[in-house]
């Protein structure tokens, strides 16, 4: 199966930056509420191999000139991406694990 990532708005845009520097198999960027900002994004990330914290993430798509605004907040490795029955990545299920109820 080929990598996917599927996005909110185009952020996940900046993630396709990382597909392919690390071992990742699939990912979404989902928006989340945030009290301060409204929403801020999370990146839920199916590794292959071992897992990169946030500040990696971030310093990788700061060094390919990814605007601070499009850079997730949040990084949740998960083991699968959910999906709906129709097979698309279904975000509304990451904010739910991720804790996110809106």
């Amino acid at each position: 199966m080929r990598p996917r990532c599927r996005h909110q708005r185009g952020w996940c845009s900046s993630l396709f930056l990382a597909v392919g520097y690390w071992d990742i198999f699939s990912a979404a960027a989902v928006a989340l509420l945030d009290p301060y900002l409204g929403e801020k994004i999370c990146a839920a990330v199916v590794f292959v191999g071992e897992p990169v914290s946030l500040a990696e993430l971030n310093a990788h798509l700061d060094e390919r000139g990814v605007a601070t605004h499009a850079r997730p907040e949040m990084l949740v490795a998960m083991a699968a991406l959910p999906t709906t029955p129709i097979g698309k990545i279904d975000k509304k299920a990451i904010a739910r694990q991720v804790g996110d109820v809106g």
